[in-house]
């Protein structure tokens, strides 16, 4: 009767709300239904075991499992400029429980470098939250004559052959990264790929190839314990740890020195909104718990927490950013 009685724009009105409520409360009871009762939540990583990414993964899931009593894998599927990771997070479903934890180089350079890639960023997967940055420490064997960043470009100009440099993986950020230091100081570089970081610091360490920058994650423990030297540092400022190592801008290449490195997270597209969401507040929760902080600090990262929509803004941004990049060295991978 009271109904009746309302004007058709305000019957039209409640109706709408009635029909957002239903919908607020069918997000909530999905976002609350994840993670599913003893269905494992999958991490997986784009570079081998003790890598960047593994490490941030595998520090983050034992926090995770405290909290949500589930089961957290890590699974590592190195290669490919990041393909292989791609590939098999694109085939599970879209429910937050494969999850991609990656950083600049298959999130934002691949697509630029390779002339045909089997994913695609913006349309494969949707950004659910940025986690940390680290400093880049460029480092030589410990018994290379090579004592500064200034004495290696001097090398690297004063012969034929040139240097050898190590990367991560063709196509990734230290690859991508020494090519536009090339470009801005000049010199002869010869790039070796590796499949990671750690095979990459452990030929260096014996002499094989002769410099590389690499994340303090994994280099540092290689300069910590005397296998390797660093002779300058990607970084707002220098480290704590190693307060005589000076940072490119006092170097005097500023312009080479905004690349810290992150780690950030994805899911696949088509995972609902408000599973993006839940999965992003739990995991930024478990980036905040005092003892992941402790953890991160002695591993040289900081936390550097962005929700699902900022963090897929400062993805396009780096996508904009390493795309001019990419442009500027004439970099291609077929």
């Amino acid at each position: 009767m009271f109904t009746e009685a309302l004007p058709p724009v305000f019957r039209q009105w409640r109706a709408r709300l009635a029909g957002l409520l239903l919908g607020l409360t069918a997000a909530a009871a999905q976002a609350q239904g994840w993670p599913v009762a003893g269905k494992p939540i999958t991490i997986v990583s784009a570079y081998p075991a003790g890598g960047f990414s593994d490490v941030i993964a595998r520090v983050l899931g034992e926090r995770l499992t405290e909290k949500l009593k589930v089961t957290v894998v890590v699974e590592n599927r190195p290669g490919g400029g990041g393909q292989i990771a791609a590939s098999h997070v694109k085939q599970q479903p879209a429910d937050g429980h494969t999850l991609w934890l990656g950083d600049v180089g298959p999130f934002a350079t691949s697509r630029h470098l390779y002339n045909k890639l089997s994913y695609d960023m913006q349309n494969d997967f949707v950004g659910v939250a940025r986690l940390t940055l680290t400093p880049v420490l460029l480092v030589v064997p410990a018994d290379s004559p090579l004592r500064s960043f200034d004495a290696l470009v001097q090398e690297s100009r004063s012969g034929e052959q040139g240097l050898l440099y190590g990367s991560q993986g063709t196509g990734l950020g230290s690859h991508l990264f020494t090519e536009l230091m090339q470009r801005q100081v000049g010199g002869r570089l010869v790039h070796v790929p590796y499949k990671g970081s750690v095979p990459a610091l452990q030929d260096l360490a014996t002499g094989r190839i002769q410099f590389m920058w690499d994340n303090a994650v994994t280099s540092a423990p290689f300069v910590r314990d005397g296998r390797l030297r660093a002779l300058a540092v990607r970084a707002t400022k220098r480290m704590a740890e190693f307060p005589d190592v000076p940072t490119l801008a006092e170097l005097g290449h500023p312009q080479l020195n905004n690349s810290m490195l992150w780690g950030g997270l994805v899911a696949r597209a088509g995972t609902p909104p408000a599973v993006v969401q839940r999965v992003a507040d739990e995991f930024l929760a478990a980036l905040r718990h005092p003892a992941t902080l402790k953890r991160f600090a002695d591993l040289h990262l900081e936390a550097a927490p962005l929700g699902p929509a900022d963090f897929q803004r400062f993805l396009v941004a780096e996508d904009e950013k390493w795309g001019r990049a990419v442009r500027e060295t004439q970099i291609r991978i077929e």
